[in-house]
Parts: structure tokens; sequence; C-alpha cells
């Protein structure tokens, strides 16, 4: 019986483990969003195309989908990211709130994974 026991404990820690590694996410406050994004390059998948945002010091935005380059500028409002970009996607929000998924991956509130390169 004890063995038994012993048995259904260690099946239990090692489930428990592993959910809890995917289970993961925190909702950035405006510091946080600053800190994790500052200098990085976010990766995310559009309608299918692969679009790289670097998000510079000095609040200068530069995003790359392909051969097409496009400058803009970026900011924290709040506890939101915002992107000015002159050809935004009609509909588009400027500004998201992001959810830290793991240390590479972040959720926008637009629906879209962005992952730091």
């Amino acid at each position: 019986m004890i063995h038994q026991i012993t048995k259904l404990l260690a099946a239990s820690a090692v489930f428990s483990m592993a959910f809890v590694g995917t289970a993961y996410a925190e909702l950035l406050g405006g510091a946080d969003i600053r800190q994790t994004v500052t200098g990085e390059t976010l990766k995310m998948r559009r309608s299918g195309l692969t679009l790289r945002l670097t998000l510079a010091e000095d609040g200068t935005a530069m995003g790359r989908m392909g051969p097409v380059r496009q400058s803009g500028s970026w900011s924290v409002e709040g506890d939101q990211l915002c992107i000015d970009m002159p050809r935004r996607p009609s509909g588009a929000a400027r500004c998201q709130t992001i959810t830290r998924l793991s240390s590479t991956e972040l959720y926008s509130s637009n629906g879209i994974t962005l992952t730091i390169e």
C-alpha cells in the first residue's frame, strides 16, 4: 500500500511540475514592458507573413517584412505598448497590453504572439 501511495505522489509531482511550466503567464506593467522590449527585435506572424519590429532605446521603431521596411516610433503609455507606424493596418489598435508567456515569448492584446529575438 505504501509503495502505491509513493508512486502516486511521485506521478502527481511530475504532472504538477509539467503543468506549472506551461501555465506561466504574467500581464506586464509599463515599467516591465519598457525593460522587456527596449533595444529588442520582436518577431511576429500576421496574415501568413513574418514581421520583425526593432524597438530602439530612443523610441524609434523599424519594421521589416521581407524587403519592405518601415520606420515609426514606440512608447509605453500606462501599462500598454504603443506603436505608431505610418502604414498600420486599418483597424489595428495603436496600443496593446502585453503578457509574458516565457522568457522569449510575449502575447499582445490584439491576439499576436511576439518572439524576442
